[in-house]
């Protein structure tokens, strides 16, 4: 059975390097893990309901760079608060 790469995607106003220890552990466990490299300066443009579409610009590289690296057809979105209702 192929393990399907997993996309972590951060919370409101939260930075990728606060999800690195998660990252990790998965990888511990044979999953190969990505982060979506969001800095707390990117939530800055959403304020206000404003569009999420540089987070979701952000997401997209990701999860195209994921399966490229890992030869795959789909994967596994995990997101913390905003991330969740993003993905």
């Amino acid at each position: 059975m192929m393990v399907l790469p997993t996309v972590i995607v951060p919370g409101y106003f939260a930075r990728a390097t606060e999800y690195t220890g998660l990252a990790a552990i998965l990888r511990e466990r044979g999953i190969p893990t990505s982060i979506v490299p969001i800095r707390k300066r990117d939530w800055i443009p959403t304020v206000g309901g404003r569009s999420i579409v540089p987070i979701l610009r952000l997401l997209e590289q990701t999860v195209k760079q994921a399966l490229a690296e890992h030869n795959a057809e789909q994967v596994n979105l995990v997101g913390h608060s905003a991330g969740g209702w993003i993905s």
